[in-house]
């Protein structure tokens, strides 16, 4: 990918996430190893989403509060 919004945004029908534990990780990357994979981030208890970019740039801090707000309620006001 060429930038942090072609891999945020692009979309493809053979993507798939998943969730591994830290101690499954190295297995699951022997298993999946003929295959492509990233690891696009992980799970811990902060109360924010935030995603660090191709340059280890933080491109998105953002209270997960905040965003549950504007997924559920975001176009409420055009409707």
């Amino acid at each position: 990918f060429k930038n942090d919004f072609m891999i945020m945004y692009s979309e493809s029908a053979g993507r798939f996430i998943v969730e591994v534990s830290d101690k499954n990780k190295d297995n699951f990357e022997k298993t999946f190893g003929g295959d492509e994979f990233s690891l696009i981030g992980k799970t811990t208890e902060d109360i924010n989403l935030k995603v660090i970019g191709l340059s280890d740039k933080e491109i998105i801090n953002e209270s997960i509060i905040d965003l549950k707000l504007v997924w559920k309620n975001g176009l409420k006001q055009y409707f």
